[in-house]
């Protein structure tokens, strides 16, 4: 991640503190954001000639190039899954930091200043100019980050919606990353993963896009799992298989996957 120093100038002692405290803040962000995807490490660490950064300005090439890989690497799939291969990409990343900056640092993300770094690989890595420090009510803070979620994304969607990408078929995939980055936090933490769920959906305008579901487990356990409305359409690849929570297979038979899969790990 990279911070935009001039962004953080200031004219006097209380606006030096308070880049202070965004820089901090940003720093923090950048350690939460390695510490929830660790594999990303050494690819972020890895020189690429090809990188570049991608803002608001530079949709419409990086949308361009993003279509087109899919299509060289999938030309069978179809325009569905390129435009949702598309969509997952530059979406995801916006999704998580702000997932992160919420419930990790308790702090609103201005996503305006967002730009994602493009590699050869995909798209991961980020920089941003700063963070508004500290925290008002968890409710208010999820209410007003989704605002700033749902407007950084609106571009890219309108983009694609051009090209005859189905507004229904991303708002389902955003859920499900809103939902399974929320999941992924349930082991050992103090959180009420159901109720944040609904704050989060509730607030993106996502109420029915997707939903959690209670998987019962052996020794009277239970887990969350996540019951998907919306398919990503990889399965449209040469040879892929269904995601084990793909709602394309009936809804009981994923429960019973799950369930034997995490009886296994018991």
């Amino acid at each position: 991640m990279a911070i935009d120093q001039k962004s953080l100038g200031s004219k006097s002692s209380a606006c030096a503190a308070t880049a202070l405290d965004a820089s901090t803040l940003l720093a923090q962000l950048n350690t939460e954001y390695q510490r929830f995807l660790p594999g990303l490490t050494p690819l972020l660490n890895k020189q690429d000639p090809d990188a570049r950064w991608v803002g608001s300005a530079d949709l419409d090439a990086c949308i361009s190039d993003l279509l087109a890989t899919a299509e060289q690497q999938n030309p069978e799939a179809g325009p569905r899954y390129w435009h949702a291969y598309a969509w997952s990409t530059l979406s995801w990343q916006p999704a998580v930091l702000s997932l992160l900056a919420v419930h990790r640092l308790h702090s609103e993300l201005p996503l305006a200043g967002l730009e994602q770094q493009q590699r050869s690989e995909g798209v991961y890595g980020y920089r941003i100019r700063s963070l508004i420090p500290p925290a008002p009510p968890q409710g208010s803070l999820i209410k007003r980050q989704a605002g700033l979620l749902q407007a950084y994304l609106e571009p890219i969607f309108a983009r694609l919606e051009s090209k005859a990408f189905k507004r229904r078929l991303g708002e389902g995939l955003l859920a499900d990353r809103i939902l399974g980055c929320l999941l992924q936090w349930q082991q050992g933490q103090d959180l009420n993963i159901t109720e944040l769920a609904s704050q989060w959906l509730s607030a993106l305008n996502l109420d029915n896009a997707s939903r959690l579901m209670s998987i019962p487990l052996l020794q009277d356990r239970e887990v969350l799992a996540l019951d998907r409305k919306t398919c990503c359409q990889y399965f449209r690849c040469q040879s892929a298989e269904p995601c084990p929570t793909c709602p394309r297979i009936p809804r009981q038979r994923r429960i019973n996957q799950l369930r034997q899969e995490w009886n296994t790990d018991v």
